[in-house]
């Protein structure tokens, strides 16, 4: 350990008595970040869809940044593992506050519009990559055992609310101030997510680490050789890991579909596009606070199976909305399982991996989600656009039923 390394290391007593004012801290910031990240992706997919018209277009902005995200997600795994996450946090969240705000500029300049937003999107999607393991991590340095399933609730209960709030707004406001002026919100909500983190007790918990050997190359590749290591010695991870990318394949495989849903289906417009995200949100909000006082009195585990039937049967039923209002209602049952799965799966997370190597295994995770992800929405575009777009929305339901099935069983009391 370096002189460096050991200023910045807090005891575990200062951890334990900072922990629940630190959780606050980061669930406030996972919260307004989420919020102007998921105006920015909301105001960028109808913005694409008004000038192209296309879904394919669509697919391919969203995709690309995720390609670019698996190629440096190992170097981000092993940087999350070896730096103060709080650091790492406030570091993302300025980086992407800048490239935000600094596109608005642009499109006043008069820069080619879908390339600086297609610019815009492969950053902050790629440095969001690293956002959420980051996080992750940092709610277990906060929690303890019998704290997981409670502030894996707090968590996606923060994260579901900051999309509610984006859906709710986010029409309206590119009503009114079109995609410029949400890009600016959204960039200085990476302002108040920084100071969120900045607040946070500094340092970070002492963790049990191999010690660095060679070169720092060599040393980098034995991280990742370690974390791989974990993942392959651990089946149930590897599972869990499975099944989280394949929910998250299909929540951005119907984002591609969502805003053409809204056009072409439901006859509706930005504003009403707005109320299906704040629907989806809404449900979500609501699931994961009812997954955490469900689970008190049954294993987490139990209840993701029958999550994902409803998200799947919630989404099916979409192709076939007699009206905008069935819509958002099937986007608010969506929510509610989605918000129930994601709890089980961070819960489980939190339980089954060593805190010392969380941001290897969340990377791993999320690399393997990202191939999926871009496998997905690029399939989902090319249907929508090839075959229909009632078809899109149902291949994406079945992933959901897949999930459920890859997913490991729940596991026993303890």
């Amino acid at each position: 350990m370096t002189e460096g390394e050991a200023g910045r290391i807090v005891s575990p007593q200062a951890t334990k008595a900072a922990a629940p004012v630190s959780a606050v801290f980061l669930f406030a910031g996972s919260f307004v970040s989420m919020f102007g990240s998921d105006m920015n992706g909301i105001a960028v997919q109808w913005a694409v869809y008004e000038w192209t018209g296309r879904e394919d277009v669509i697919a391919l902005i969203l995709a690309l940044p995720i390609l670019g995200a698996v190629l440096v997600m190992p170097w981000f795994g092993v940087f999350i593992d070896r730096s103060d996450r709080r650091a790492v946090g406030i570091l993302l969240d300025v980086v992407r506050g800048a490239i935000v705000l600094a596109t608005p500029l642009a499109l006043v300049l008069g820069a080619p519009r879908l390339f600086v937003v297609g610019a815009m999107t492969f950053a902050v999607h790629l440095l969001s990559s690293a956002y959420f393991p980051n996080a992750q991590a940092l709610v277990q340095e906060v929690s303890s055992p019998d704290r997981h399933v409670r502030y894996s609730s707090f968590f996606a209960g923060a994260i579901q609310g900051g999309s509610l709030v984006a859906g709710t707004l986010v029409g309206a406001m590119y009503t009114v101030f079109g995609l410029s002026g949400v890009l600016v919100a959204d960039a200085a909500t990476y302002g108040v997510s920084a100071g969120c983190y900045a607040a946070m007790r500094r340092g970070r918990p002492p963790l049990e680490r191999a010690p660095r050997h060679g070169s720092a190359i060599e040393a980098f590749w034995s991280d990742v050789k370690e974390g791989l290591l974990f993942l392959k010695g651990a089946p149930v991870v590897s599972r869990l890991g499975a099944a989280h990318g394949l929910v998250l394949a299909g929540v951005f495989g119907l984002q591609v579909v969502t805003a053409p849903v809204n056009r072409d289906i439901f006859g509706a417009g930005p504003r009403e596009f707005g109320y299906c995200n704040g629907a989806w949100g809404l449900g979500a909000l609501l699931g994961s606070q009812l997954a955490g006082l469900l689970f008190r009195r049954i294993r987490p585990g139990v209840a993701f199976a029958p999550a994902m039937l409803l998200v799947a049967l919630a989404a099916s039923a979409i192709p076939a909305s007699p009206s905008l209002a069935f819509g958002v209602a099937a986007f608010f049952v969506m929510g509610i399982g989605r918000g129930v799965a994601g709890v089980v799966i961070l819960s489980r997370f939190l339980t089954d991996v060593p805190p010392y190597v969380m941001g290897r295994v969340q990377s791993a995770v999320q690399a393997f989600g990202l191939v999926l992800r871009i496998l997905v929405m690029l399939g989902t575009g090319l249907i929508a656009e090839n075959v229909s777009l009632p078809a899109a929305v149902l291949a994406n339901a079945f992933l959901f039923l897949v999930a459920a099935a890859v997913a490991p069983p729940p596991r026993d009391r303890r």
